[in-house]
């Protein structure tokens, strides 16, 4: 009965152990998930800014290509 006792406490340890090390796992991958979250937010953020002011700029120069060709057949 001592012997099964002793080797349950030993299994039981080490459960405790890998419970304690995948809790561990799972806090730094929890940690590492929120830091790529924030890094692709600030991302995309970048790229709509850059799209919106791709855009402009897109219409300003037809804009100034129609002045030129307007300019060219006064």
């Amino acid at each position: 009965v001592l012997a099964t006792c002793s080797v349950l406490v030993l299994r039981v340890e080490g459960l405790e152990n890998d419970k304690a090390a995948q809790q561990l796992e799972i806090v730094k991958l929890k940690a590492r998930v929120k830091k790529l979250e924030k890094i692709n937010m600030v991302k995309s953020s970048k790229l709509r800014r850059l799209k919106k002011v791709g855009t402009s700029q897109r219409v300003e120069s037809s804009d100034d290509m129609e002045n030129v060709f307007n300019q060219g057949r006064i």
